[in-house]
């Protein structure tokens, strides 16, 4: 089941890709588990469904969600990678 904007979101996730898995790999509190499930989601699945997953991961890393239980302190600096490929623009 593709949804109509999923050619050309897949496009975005794939220009994407190493930029996501390098903001992934700095920014979370657990880098080669969320790297591992970041990758999946890049390669598996529908375009939309990994777009608003990363996107919620990534947003979580910035707003220092799980910051105490990890390696990191502060919230992730700047904007994610993930910001405008949600699926829904």
């Amino acid at each position: 089941m593709n949804e109509p904007d999923d050619g050309p979101l897949r496009d975005k996730l794939d220009e994407r890709a190493d930029e996501i898995l390098d903001y992934v790999q700095k920014n979370s509190p657990r880098p080669s588990v969320d790297a591992d499930v970041a990758e999946r989601m890049l390669t598996e699945g529908s375009p939309s469904a990994a777009a608003a997953e990363l996107d919620k991961m990534a947003e979580g890393f910035h707003s220092g969600a799980g910051a105490a239980t990890g390696r990191r302190n502060t919230p992730a600096a700047g904007d994610p990678p993930t910001e405008d490929i949600d699926g829904s623009s």
